[in-house]
């Protein structure tokens, strides 16, 4: 039942990088979230799927990993990720693009908890802006 997905998913910030996830998996994943609610209809959210080594370290680098634990710097080697969902907004197509992350991010945990994974929704990424 959905209320046993709800109680069993939590924030993992700890993750065994030798269970690999499979780009199959991450579909899965994506197709709950393509399916899930969005403002207006839009659908204007991107997703972009890492489940490789060498991205994953790229990813990785640009995060910051819970912030408000000023002692902790994230998780060491052979407890990271071994597999990302990026999901991407549109800042210009929707006033509310940040609700869509919310809904369709939580599809995805949910989906992720349903498969036997875990997951944390991370927002702190060390942004770089470029103006046209």
């Amino acid at each position: 039942m959905l209320i046993d997905l709800i109680r069993a998913n939590r924030s993992y910030r700890r993750f065994d990088e030798t269970h690999k996830v499979t780009k199959e998996q991450l579909l899965d994943m994506i197709e709950h979230a393509r399916l899930s609610a969005s403002a207006a209809n839009l659908q204007n959210l991107k997703f972009y799927l890492s489940c490789d080594e060498q991205t994953n370290a790229l990813v990785y680098s640009q995060l910051s990993w819970a912030g408000y634990l000023r002692y902790w710097d994230g998780p060491v080697p052979g407890e990271r990720p071994p597999a990302y969902v990026l999901v991407l907004a549109p800042v210009s197509t929707s006033k509310y693009h940040m609700l869509d992350v919310g809904i369709a991010s939580q599809s995805i945990l949910l989906a992720a908890t349903e498969a036997g994974l875990g997951g944390c929704m991370i927002a702190s990424i060390k942004k770089r802006y470029h103006t046209p």
